[in-house]
C-alpha cells in the first residue's frame, strides 16, 4: 500500500479534528524483530519443560487464592 512508499505518515480522524504522525524506524523494527526470534525459539526449544511446568502450575495459577493475591496487592 502507499504506508510503504513514505517514512513519515500522518494519520487523520475522520470526524475530530485530531490525528498522529508515524514514522519508520527501521533500527527499532529489526531490534524488535531479533527479540521476537530469540523469544520464538527459546520456546521451540524448550516447549515440552515450560508446558510441563505451565500443567504444574496452573492449579495455582488459577485458584482464587492466587487472583485475591493479585487484586489485593
Amino acid at each position: 500500500g502507499l504506508a510503504t512508499r513514505y517514512n513519515r505518515i500522518l494519520y487523520r480522524h475522520d470526524r475530530l479534528p485530531e490525528g498522529f504522525v508515524v514514522e519508520r524506524d527501521s533500527r527499532r523494527f529489526f531490534a524488535l524483530l531479533r527479540d521476537v526470534c530469540v523469544v520464538t525459539k527459546d520456546i521451540a526449544l524448550n516447549y515440552r519443560r515450560l508446558k510441563r511446568e505451565y500443567r504444574a502450575a496452573y492449579p495455582t495459577l488459577v485458584s482464587d487464592e492466587s487472583w485475591q493475591k493479585r487484586f489485593n496487592s
